[in-house]
């Protein structure tokens, strides 16, 4: 019977990385502690390492996020008229067998 594959969340991942910075910790103890493999924290370092930036990025502004919103229902309106307008160009069109 194949194994069940784990999932982590990433705030399972992050505790297990903060704690690998400590030095009194091993990955073998890590792996050991948290069940996981010692091949799984490197990779969750290496993405903590990766991604760390992010943590300093301007987050969206509510203006910003308002003005996005906005923006993306006069778009989906846009799109419902354009399929209407499809919908009913194909009708005349079989109407006329075209």
């Amino acid at each position: 019977m194949p194994r069940k594959r784990l999932t982590f969340s990433p705030e399972f991942k992050m505790q297990v990385v903060f704690e690998s910075f400590q030095p009194n910790m091993t990955l073998q103890q890590l792996a050991d502690k948290y069940q996981t493999s010692i091949k799984n924290i490197m990779n969750w370092k290496q993405q903590f390492f990766e991604k760390a930036h992010l943590a300093f990025e301007n987050p969206v502004s509510n203006e910003t996020l308002s003005s996005l919103k906005h923006e993306n229902a006069k778009l989906e309106k846009q799109l419902k008229q354009l399929q209407n307008e499809h919908d009913f160009v194909m009708r005349k069109i079989k109407e006329l067998n075209l």
